[in-house]
């Protein structure tokens, strides 16, 4: 190979290794070598890419669905001073909710109530500062915006482990995919074993329903960009019209968005990746 064809593939391996995605309202992101979660799109003007709606007009509809609990945590960063924290308020949900059965894991709180129609987790607002002294844990932990804007899956998964550990539990994680795929009944599997799961998904939506019984309306806010959920439960909906034939089936995910004013549910296969899904399990 001579000393002009070395250069050439050189300039090239440096342009390769430099090239930036570039989304809305979000800094220039490099993911030539390591993938990143971060939810700051979502604090702009901008954040929303598109607004769609779906219309579906059925007979009758059949619904499979569980969730682990009717309430579940809903935080979100509430600390100026650091930014891209979704793993972080992600991994926070996920303490949140096993606090319930082990309620060292947030010293000197509790995260909700038991009531006579189940349990009720305490909402973001009430006691801020005990559950955003969490999220800041965790931003350390996970090394957040210390490799590239955000914080990788393996970093987020390890810094979680490594603030539970240090509250005396251990902590398990089990994939939901298949194929690299996810799996509906793996998922489902691990939602009926009280395991919440961690999406890390790279463009994603969020969804509100409208069903008058005889038509439902799905407006959709889709965003560009990477970022962690928490699923707790899930609705599969199979509509059908009146000669009894399938017309749609979308798959309705619950999850804890991890923004502040920022509900609804995930859209399964609606734009977008899944890049893995974890059930977390802490004893």
């Amino acid at each position: 190979m001579n000393k002009k064809l070395n250069v050439i593939i050189m300039v090239a391996i440096i342009v390769v290794s430099s090239f930036c995605i570039t989304t809305i309202g979000v800094k220039n992101k490099c993911e030539a070598t390591i993938v990143s979660y971060s939810d700051d799109i979502l604090y702009s003007a901008t954040a929303v890419q598109s607004i769609d709606s779906e219309t579906i007009n059925y007979n009758r509809k059949e619904i499979i669905s569980y969730k682990i609990n009717e309430s579940f945590p809903d935080y979100y960063n509430t600390n100026t001073s650091i930014n891209n924290t979704c793993a972080n308020v992600a991994g926070a949900n996920i303490i949140g909710f096993y606090d319930r059965y082990y309620d060292d894991l947030i010293p000197n709180y509790t995260t909700g109530i038991q009531r006579a129609n189940g349990y009720t987790y305490y909402p973001m607002t009430l006691n801020a500062d005990k559950k955003q002294s969490v999220i800041n844990i965790l931003y350390n932990t996970m090394e957040t915006n210390t490799k590239s804007d955000g914080t990788s899956k393996d970093d987020c998964i390890k810094g979680l482990r490594n603030y539970v550990q240090v509250q005396g539990r251990s902590i398990n994680y089990t994939s939901v995919m298949a194929n690299g795929l996810f799996n509906l009944d793996k998922f489902d599997n691990e939602l009926r074993n009280g395991n919440p799961v961690m999406f890390f998904l790279s463009g994603y939506n969020f969804v509100s329903i409208t069903d008058t019984g005889s038509q439902a309306i799905i407006d959709k806010s889709i965003y560009m960009g990477n970022h962690i959920v928490v699923a707790y439960g899930y609705q599969k909906i199979n509509y059908y019209n009146t000669n009894n034939n399938l017309v749609k089936s979308n798959t309705y995910i619950e999850v804890s968005t991890g923004i502040k004013n920022v509900k609804g549910y995930y859209l399964l296969n609606n734009g977008g990746n899944m890049d893995a899904a974890e059930a977390v399990t802490i004893n």
